[in-house]
């Protein structure tokens, strides 16, 4: 079934303690494959840039993403994720 509703992709950057240093927020495809055009068992390749702040503190930091509709309410993640983001990868940044 065609879904009926855009959602935006969120690519974050976060801190150990949660806050976000870094995002890209936007529809797939840079915002030329909205969800509702999506067709079942269809592959999107999409992929992202974030800049990472060249002022960030020494630490460990965390890529997460996820879906959110217009109104900026979360999709719950179904597989190889808990809550409403999936980890992606860890960095470490160091002086």
């Amino acid at each position: 079934a065609l879904l009926s509703e855009r959602y935006k992709v969120f690519i974050h950057l976060v801190s150990e303690d949660g806050q976000i240093i870094a995002q890209v927020d936007r529809e797939p495809g840079a915002d030329l494959l909205p969800t509702t055009i999506w067709q079942p068992g269809q592959t999107i390749v999409d992929r992202y840039g974030v800049l990472v702040p060249a002022d960030i503190p020494p630490g460990r930091y965390t890529f997460v993403v996820g879906l959110y509709d217009f109104s900026g309410q979360r999709l719950a993640i179904a597989q190889g994720g808990q809550g409403d983001a999936l980890r992606l990868v860890e960095i470490t940044v160091m002086r």
